[in-house]
């Protein structure tokens, strides 16, 4: 008898070609969902690196202008700065945790400082503070000297309020008399007003109007590689009128 002969069947699979075209394939795909994965990466990391230098400008803006409406009015004349420093005392919370969280008088000083890091660009916006612990020396007549040595003061603390500065400027106006020459006031609309800038602010000058601060941050997201932020704090109370004699300026120092 006979037996019958099995048919077989060559077994399923891939061919060498077609697992090379499916290995291409993927590679080509895998290679695309990293490149987007990556360039998401980076932009969420510009983009969040733009949203903190906005907001540590802004916030070390909105610090400083508060601070500078709440000088303590009998401390005016020992208000002094340059075009890139400014040092006032006036009444804040300090910013040192281990100290009370409630106002109390502070020499508060603005200024900046190169980064310690030599990867790093720019510089660093500094505010400097400290409690004062004895009363204040008051204004002397005429043209005495001011006496701030006596000042009884606690110890430094700076805080950095922003990295990456490219400039900081200070600049201080100043307003001429609204009256007229023989101190009548005039009759009708008032002129526009014009103000008077100036880079440096002696001891002893007073309070002036109001102070320009301009604050130049780096930015990669910029085409120009910076962001400029910039602020005018109006001084609040009585201000000072603006004396030339004092200030030993030239004509020409005014703008």
């Amino acid at each position: 008898m006979m037996r019958a002969k099995r048919r077989t069947t060559p077994e399923a699979g891939f061919t060498l070609a077609e697992l090379l075209v499916a290995s291409l394939l993927l590679s080509i795909v895998m290679a695309a969902v990293y490149t987007a994965f990556s360039s998401s990466v980076r932009l969420w990391r510009l983009g969040e690196a733009n949203i903190q230098t906005y907001q540590d400008a802004r916030t070390s803006l909105t610090i400083m202008t508060r601070e500078v409406q709440n000088i303590v009015p009998g401390a005016a004349h020992l208000m002094e700065g340059t075009n890139d420093t400014l040092e006032f005392f006036a009444v804040a919370p300090p910013m040192d945790v281990d100290e009370d969280s409630e106002p109390r008088v502070l020499c508060i000083q603005y200024r900046t400082k190169k980064n310690p890091d030599p990867d790093v660009e720019g510089m660093i916006l500094v505010r400097e503070e400290r409690i004062v612990k004895s009363p204040l020396p008051s204004a002397p007549p005429g043209e005495g000297e001011i006496e701030s040595t006596i000042i009884k003061m606690g110890n430094e603390k700076d805080f950095d309020l922003a990295a990456g500065v490219k400039n900081f400027e200070i600049r201080y106006m100043w307003r001429a008399s609204e009256e007229s020459p023989d101190g009548i006031p005039t009759e009708g609309p008032p002129e526009p007003v014009e103000f008077t800038v100036l880079d440096e602010h002696p001891k002893g000058a007073g309070i002036p109007q109001g102070i320009r601060i301009e604050l130049i941050l780096l930015d990669p997201n910029e085409e120009s590689g910076e962001t400029t932020f910039t602020t005018c704090a109006v001084f609040r109370g009585a201000t000072t009128e603006l004396d030339r004699e004092f200030l030993d300026m030239e004509e020409g120092a005014f703008q």
